[in-house]
C-alpha cells in the first residue's frame, strides 16, 4: 500500500484500509467486515493484529503503537484511535 500524508487520514479511509486488509486475510468482501463488531468476531489474533497495525503504519507514514488493537475492539474504534495517533493527539 502507498503511504497517506498524516493530515489526509480521516476515520473513513483508516476503517476502509482495515475492512480492505482484513477482508483479503479471511477470503470475503470488505464490505462484509461491520465495523462495529469486535475484530475477534473475526478470529484476529495478536500475530494478525501486529500485522494490521503494520499495514496502518505502511499506508499513513505513521507510526502507531500496536497496543489500540486491544484497546480498541472494533474496526470503528480502531479507525478512530488511529486517527488520533496520527494526528499525534491521545485516543479518546
Amino acid at each position: 500500500m502507498s503511504g497517506a500524508q498524516p493530515d489526509g487520514v480521516t476515520v473513513d479511509a483508516v476503517v476502509a484500509v482495515i475492512r480492505r486488509h482484513l477482508a483479503e486475510l479471511l477470503v470475503m468482501e470488505p464490505d462484509e467486515i461491520d465495523p462495529d463488531l469486535p475484530l475477534t468476531a473475526y478470529g484476529l489474533d495478536s500475530q494478525s493484529a501486529v500485522s494490521l497495525v503494520a499495514v496502518l503504519e505502511d499506508w499513513s507514514g505513521a507510526p502507531i503503537d500496536a497496543a489500540i488493537v486491544f484497546d480498541r475492539p472494533s474496526v470503528a474504534e480502531l479507525a478512530e484511535a488511529a486517527v488520533a495517533a496520527v494526528q499525534g493527539r491521545p485516543a479518546t
